[in-house]
């Protein structure tokens, strides 16, 4: 069986309130609703194989804000929501535990607001000779917005960030291969959203983070071989048995 790859809370004194983060709720169903579940495909074949826990970002550096509360909305629905199974990590999922482990609320006023805009996984046939698969192309594409209101009267501020990974998994496929495969590209693509997320926030809302610990900040992008907010992976082609 193939395995993947291996793929970051605090309160100023005297603030008036406890801060909070919510999940906002769609038609009050749970915010994930409406995808297919991790152990199922959304085209009905075999179910996907799991190679670890899911990706979690609590060890790195908390991006403290200087808001009161952090709202986190729902996945994105349609194409931008489109996953194509098997998929044993969910994008959308995977960016709403990046949102809850990264943002931090450290103020005593306003409000945040991250936003899930895409988050996809889609397959595509290579084409093949007369009597074997051509293998599949994946591409798991991502894009957010957070948006920061003060208190009234106050200002606003926002960044968006996006991160598109290309997997290209040629020759014949199995179940554990076909899941393996959606794992490797995933993570890759939630390593480069995690740093591009960080760094656009640290870039252009500076004035919004209050001070955090300095162990555990992720790498600038680019960095660690994670190839900026594109890069198109390769698998190779898996042995034949008793081949040369």
């Amino acid at each position: 069986m193939p395995t993947p790859p291996p793929i970051e809370p605090g309160v100023p004194h005297g603030a008036p309130r406890l801060p909070r983060r919510r999940i906002l709720l769609a038609g009050g169903l749970s915010p994930l609703v409406g995808l297919a579940p991790a152990g199922c495909a959304e085209d009905g074949s075999a179910p996907a194989v799991a190679f670890g826990p899911p990706p979690g970002y609590a060890h790195l550096t908390p991006l403290r804000l200087n808001v009161a509360d952090i709202e986190i909305g729902p996945p994105p629905s349609g194409p931008a929501g489109a996953v194509m199974g098997p998929a044993p990590i969910i994008p959308a999922e995977a960016m709403a535990t990046m949102a809850r482990d990264r943002l931090v609320p450290a103020g005593s006023s306003g409000v945040a607001r991250f936003t899930i805009q895409e988050a996809s996984l889609v397959r595509n046939d290579l084409p093949g000779g007369m009597f074997a698969r051509g293998g599949e192309r994946l591409v798991c594409a991502l894009r957010c917005r957070l948006d920061l209101f003060a208190g009234e009267g106050g200002g606003t501020g926002f960044v968006e960030a996006q991160a598109r990974r290309v997997l290209t998994a040629p020759g014949p496929t199995s179940p554990e291969r076909r899941s393996a495969a959606a794992d490797r590209v995933v993570r890759a693509a939630m390593d480069a959203m995690n740093v591009e997320l960080e760094y656009q926030i640290r870039r252009n809302l500076r004035g919004w983070l209050l001070a955090s610990p300095p162990p555990g900040v992720a790498p600038p992008p680019g960095a660690g071989g994670l190839g900026g907010p594109e890069e198109v992976l390769r698998e190779d082609l898996p042995r034949q048995m008793g081949g040369r």
